[in-house]
């Protein structure tokens, strides 16, 4: 698992609706995942108790890991699925008015602007800097 990172699929990793709209969190929580799992195997070398506190670890840290990433870059928690099985693709928030975007693709979301009041959308590259602090995303419009 440490070295083999297969795409979104339903049947190995972290299959959350997140992850399978975001290739990039994708990677972040298999590399996550793996980790722990090694983690796993080592323990239950030393004991079953520390055993089954690491596998409440990979599946608490691992959920968490994923919608906090999904919340940093597209500042919101919403998703939205298209036709199939594993067609989950990103919502974004826009900072400045609140409205909820649909994207057709995770690579939209550095050139896309708010259809509502026409501002960028949150960058991935800054992160937590667009979600944080919660009271100044919904700074209104600064007049020029």
């Amino acid at each position: 698992m440490v070295f083999w990172r297969p795409g979104p699929n339903l049947w190995f990793g972290v299959r959350l609706p997140w992850t399978l709209a975001d290739p990039w969190i994708w990677n972040k929580s298999w590399r996550l995942a793996s980790r722990l799992l090694m983690v796993m195997g080592v323990t239950v070398l030393i004991s079953w108790r520390a055993f089954y506190i690491s596998t409440a670890h990979l599946v608490g840290l691992s959920c968490l890991y994923t919608v906090i990433l999904y919340r940093w870059k597209y500042g919101t928690w919403r998703f939205w699925k298209g036709h199939g099985w594993i067609n989950y693709r990103p919502v974004a928030r826009c900072r400045l008015c609140g409205h909820f975007q649909k994207l057709n693709n995770h690579a939209d979301l550095p050139q896309g602007t708010c259809e509502a009041c026409g501002a960028k959308l949150p960058d991935p590259k800054i992160g937590l800097k667009a979600a944080w602090p919660p009271w100044a995303r919904n700074k209104p419009h600064s007049i020029k």
